[in-house]
């Protein structure tokens, strides 16, 4: 028997807990854009942007969505083991803090590299052309989820962010 008492595998129960979380993303984003709407707020960068324009929207990208869901990970699964995904799915991350704090800026890292890409790349971001640089970076986001997803369904379905944070997702048991 192995340590996680015979719970080798849970691939559709993880990737059930992300959509879940996923969820949770797009309500907050959400909240976000109606709020930056009732504000003013919501316009077309242009497409001769300078690239310290387009480091200062990505910066600024970063610190109201990538770092605030990196921390909604990291906090609920250092302080209750599991997300709200986790919880409805009965998985739960073991690690200590700092090392699921690595699990998840590992976990993300594709999401940051597609938003680089996104920045960097395109004539307009979202809506112009993508250059060389967007379509190198897309590719290396969309391999790194892949290989994620992938590794889910294999050996001990430990993802390669698993491994290297050494932290590890298993069922949450209750006690009765």
């Amino acid at each position: 028997m192995t340590p996680d008492n015979g719970f080798r595998r849970q691939p559709w129960r993880r990737i059930a807990a992300f959509g879940v979380d996923y969820i949770v993303i797009l309500v907050f984003i959400g909240a976000q854009i109606a709020w930056r709407a009732s504000q003013g707020g919501l316009e077309m960068p242009p497409p001769d942007m300078s690239t310290d324009a387009r480091l200062a929207l990505q910066f600024n990208g970063f610190l109201w969505t990538t770092l605030p869901v990196f921390l909604y990970f990291t906090l609920c699964e250092s302080v209750w083991g599991r997300t709200l995904g986790k919880r409805i799915a009965g998985l739960r991350v073991d690690g200590t803090p700092g090392r699921i704090a690595l699990r998840n800026a590992l976990k993300f890292l594709p999401w940051e590299i597609a938003h680089t890409g996104l920045w960097h790349g395109w004539t307009v971001p979202l809506f112009g052309e993508p250059g060389p640089i967007a379509l190198v970076l897309m590719s290396v986001a969309n391999v790194l989820i892949a290989i994620y997803l992938a590794s889910l369904f294999m050996g001990a379905g430990r993802t390669p962010y698993d491994r290297l944070s050494r932290t590890s997702v298993r069922p949450h048991l209750t006690k009765r």
